[in-house]
Formats: C-alpha cells, structure tokens, sequence
C-alpha cells in the first residue's frame, strides 16, 4: 500500500545556507534566553527592583517542588476562574464579541491576581510580594496558561445563519 520513496528535499545553496543560520542564531538565543526569561529570571528580575522576595531553599529539589506547587495552582485558579466566566457569560445568554471577550479576559486577570496576592501570599511564606510584583508575575503567567487553555462560546457557524 505505501511505497518506500526516499524524502527528498530540494533547496538550492543560498536558501539552505540561510535556513541552516537561522536555526542555528534560534537555537543560540534559546540557550542565551531561556535562564533570563524562565520563570528563575523573571524572580532575579523582580527582586532586582523590589517587587517580589524569595525565600529559596538549600535543595534545588525543594524548590522545584515548592514553586511548582504554587504554578499548579495558579493554573488551577485561571483554569477555574475561566470555567466560571464561561459559566456567567452562558447563564446571562450574552452573544460573543470581541468587547465582550476582552472585559471577560480583564475581569479574570484582576480577580485571578487578588486572589493569588491575598491567598497565595499568605500560603506560601517564602514568597513576598507587592501589589505591582503580583500583578507583574501574574499578568505574565496568566498570558501563558490562558494561552493554552483559551475558551470562549463560540457564536453561530455561517451555516447556521
């Protein structure tokens, strides 16, 4: 049923030179960025201005466990907070917009960072925060995680109008 074709690629000299160097300078910028902008970097960061303390611990281990238990529950928190919204904007029958979606998205951002400057705060005790350090970390975590857990109601397909 399938033949076994050799893949073949054809790319002439100067497209694969310059294709063979831009993976080549994302790769370097990958291995340069990453331990600036991972979330290690972005705490040496935020203590370089004041906004945030952390309280590390001697093992790398505990402090794997410790700051991945707070990232699994702010994921949980957007994951909920999300769950909820689609829940009210379903209840109240609103029809889907643009407006309707970003107030939707500012809401759980203000709430998602209360709850994680006033709860989570005072759960973890070897993270101290300000008000602009949690804003700051959560706006940044809650772009990723509603990145890959984005959902909205969907309107009416073409078909359906």
């Amino acid at each position: 049923m399938f033949k076994k074709r050799p893949l073949k690629i054809q790319v002439s000299g100067c497209s694969g030179v310059a294709i063979i160097c831009f993976l080549a300078l994302l790769i370097i910028l990958l291995g340069v960025t990453i331990p600036f902008f991972s979330f290690l970097g972005l705490s040496t960061l935020l203590e370089k201005f004041n906004l945030i303390n952390l309280d590390y611990y001697s093992h790398w281990y505990q402090n794997f466990l410790y700051f991945g238990w707070l990232l699994i529950l702010i994921l949980a928190l957007v994951f909920i907070i999300d769950l909820l919204a689609l829940f009210i904007m379903a209840s109240f029958n609103l029809d889907y917009s643009p407006m309707i979606n970003l107030l939707s998205t500012m809401l759980q951002f203000a709430i998602s960072t209360i709850v994680y400057f006033l709860v989570y705060g005072s759960l973890f005790h070897r993270i101290d925060l300000t008000w602009l350090g949690a804003s700051i970390t959560m706006a940044i975590l809650y772009l990723i995680i509603s990145t890959f857990t984005t959902s909205s109601i969907a309107g009416p397909t073409p078909d359906e109008e």
